[in-house]
């Protein structure tokens, strides 16, 4: 079953290790080192994405293959079609939901206490005299 799921891995590790190699600029772009810093990520990783886009859509067999029970070609209604919310492919699909939920709170805790040290470091920079 694991190696069925082979090509989904690689595309996760992929899309991972673009992200890390471009962390330091987002990190940067955060910071305000400039306006276009946080454009210059973006820009850098649109050509690998575009390319990922063109291999899955050229109609190469990329869709044929599995990640667990679910093929990498399939949607969300045909999962439900197949065996429900809680069949074969209904649960690869919840998993993944679930994975997404739990990046999107990370971030958005990571977001807010992001914000709130920068708000008492201004505010810190602001009454001292």
């Amino acid at each position: 079953m694991l190696a069925e799921s082979a090509t989904a891995a690689a595309i996760v590790l992929f899309t991972v290790l673009v992200r890390l190699a471009l962390y330091p600029l987002s990190r940067a772009a955060f910071r305000g080192a400039t306006p276009v810093a946080g454009c210059l990520p973006l820009l850098l990783q649109l050509p690998v994405f575009f390319l990922m886009y063109q291999a899955f859509t050229s109609g190469s067999e990329l869709l044929s293959h599995r990640l667990f029970a679910a093929p990498l070609g399939s949607r969300w209604t045909d999962a439900l079609g197949e065996g429900g919310l809680f069949g074969a492919q209904g649960l690869v699909f919840l998993a993944l939901f679930g994975a997404i939920a739990v990046v999107a709170a990370w971030s958005a805790v990571r977001g807010r206490r992001s914000a709130a040290a920068a708000a008492a470091a201004a505010a810190a920079a602001a009454a001292a005299p």
